[in-house]
């Protein structure tokens, strides 16, 4: 009798084991497909703000910047929309900051690290400085934390810490402040 309901009790168990592992992989293999386009959403982003408008500030002798500065954002908000969406393109906004020689870029809010809550192109008496916000971990108990970073002509990234504040005039003032 013990030798049977020792097999009851393995069949059960292994049963219970087989659809307890089938169920959890069918929502692993769905948070795997979901994370896979969320994924390739953030990357699409990113490239946008960490690659594409920094190469147009450093590389087109200071065309994009007074683009942007006139409100002329047209190549900016078509790109946006191809390589991201149109929805996230009608979600950007440009402010030019008046007596700094500078333009900040909102952007819809971050969903993945190291996207952008802002950006902030200055014209400097050496070209332009290309800074960001970036969404960013949470560091102890702070309810909000995002990084200063920058990026250079020659494509290297500056971090230059976290911060916790949230409007853009905040890190604007911040990073003009730096100066």
């Amino acid at each position: 009798m013990k030798v049977f309901l020792s097999l009851v009790v393995a069949l059960l168990v292994s049963s219970c084991a087989n659809v307890t592992s089938t169920s959890e992989g069918a929502v692993l293999e769905d948070r795997v497909v979901e994370n896979e386009k969320e994924v390739s959403i953030s990357r699409r982003i990113y490239y946008f703000q960490h690659k594409l408008i920094p190469k147009w500030v450093f590389e087109s002798d200071g065309a994009f910047y007074f683009d942007i500065y006139n409100r002329n954002a047209e190549r900016l908000l078509a790109a946006a929309a191809d390589i991201i969406s149109q929805e996230y393109s009608d979600g950007i906004k440009i402010n030019p900051v008046i007596n700094r020689n500078a333009i900040s870029i909102s952007f819809p809010e971050p969903k993945a690290m190291a996207n952008c809550y802002f950006v902030l192109v200055q014209k400097n008496e050496s070209g332009f400085s290309y800074y960001t916000y970036e969404k960013s971990m949470k560091f102890g108990d702070e309810e909000f934390v995002g990084v200063v970073g920058g990026w250079d002509g020659e494509g290297n990234h500056s971090n230059f810490g976290p911060r916790t504040y949230r409007t853009e005039m905040e890190f604007v003032e911040d990073v003009i402040g730096q100066k």
